[in-house]
């Protein structure tokens, strides 16, 4: 069975964080993520996760009316992450020195990856 994505890179990207869309919603805050890099698989961990709706305050209150009876509202998750690393050859804990691809997946990171970049 292949692995689903927990998400897609989006915006800003660099070497030493990212943004992505997050597609599966048991990702947490601290969870470890991977990335591929040209240099491999790079360990990441998930830093904040944000929910975003197109409904202003305005909109809102509105929706809500004056029985305050909480409804369905449609949002999106979003998630920023920092980079760890990678070992190298020689078992160095490295960074990538390029950005991540934009539209690039993100998965959550297997046990293996996370014991062999933390050193564990």
């Amino acid at each position: 069975m292949e692995k689903q994505p927990a998400g897609l890179i989006y915006g800003d990207v660099g070497s030493t964080k990212f943004s992505f869309i997050v597609e599966d919603s048991t990702l947490q805050r601290f969870d470890y993520i991977s990335v591929y890099h040209k240099e491999g698989s790079v360990l990441a961990q998930v830093v904040d996760i944000k929910r975003y709706s197109d409904l202003s305050y305005e909109s809102i209150r509105a929706l809500y009316g004056k029985d305050k009876t909480p409804k369905y509202v449609e949002s999106d998750l979003s998630a920023k992450a920092e980079v760890i690393g990678y070992r190298d050859e020689r078992g160095l804990l490295q960074t990538p020195r390029t950005p991540f691809e934009i539209g690039q997946p993100v998965y959550k990171a297997d046990e293996s990856l996370i014991r062999h970049v933390l050193g564990l």
